[in-house]
């Protein structure tokens, strides 16, 4: 994985702690909503991945990590290369996003990373213009239970789940 950082301003947070949510509402369980998404072919299936992706447009907001070595003036975001194509990472919760952060040293006690945090809407906004910059699309939760999308099917899918009334934004 080659890291890229692209230029721009975006609202910047430090992640001071795990995320926080309410904790009376149970969060969705990501894993295995993608286990059944993506899983044997006995779960595959539209209606896994309609579940999978109505859970993450419901969520309170998608977190994307900030490279450590951009500015407070200019913020960029950690974007991987795979396949030659440039992704952005994202991610449905603190703990996940913790662990990247940790894993890839941008993250300790002194310091606990850096990213930002919007509503899916305004996250997938932000992606669209991303897109219009060279990023092919995002990765969620990147690893065991992730799963990806090019950017330009962000506004589709989202209009299928609107449609099927899965998600109420």
């Amino acid at each position: 994985m080659k890291c890229n950082r692209p230029q721009g301003r975006f609202l910047l947070f430090s992640l001071l702690g795990l995320f926080l949510s309410n904790p009376s509402v149970a969060a969705p369980d990501f894993d295995k909503l993608q286990n059944k998404a993506f899983g044997t072919k006995k779960t595959k299936g539209l209606q896994h991945l309609n579940a999978l992706w109505a859970a993450a447009y419901s969520l309170k907001s998608w977190e994307f990590p900030i490279h450590p070595k951009s500015s407070l003036k200019k913020p960029a975001p950690i974007v991987v290369t795979l396949d030659g194509k440039k992704w952005v990472l994202a991610f449905t919760d603190g703990k996940r996003l913790q662990a990247l952060l940790k894993k890839q040293g941008w993250a300790n006690k002194k310091s606990p990373g850096l990213f930002l945090s919007m509503t899916p809407l305004k996250g997938k906004l932000w992606l669209e213009r991303l897109g219009k910059l060279g990023i092919h699309g995002v990765r969620f939760n990147e690893g065991k239970y992730g799963w990806f999308s090019p950017i330009v099917q962000l506004e589709p899918i989202y209009k299928h789940l609107k449609r099927l009334k899965l998600i109420k934004k």
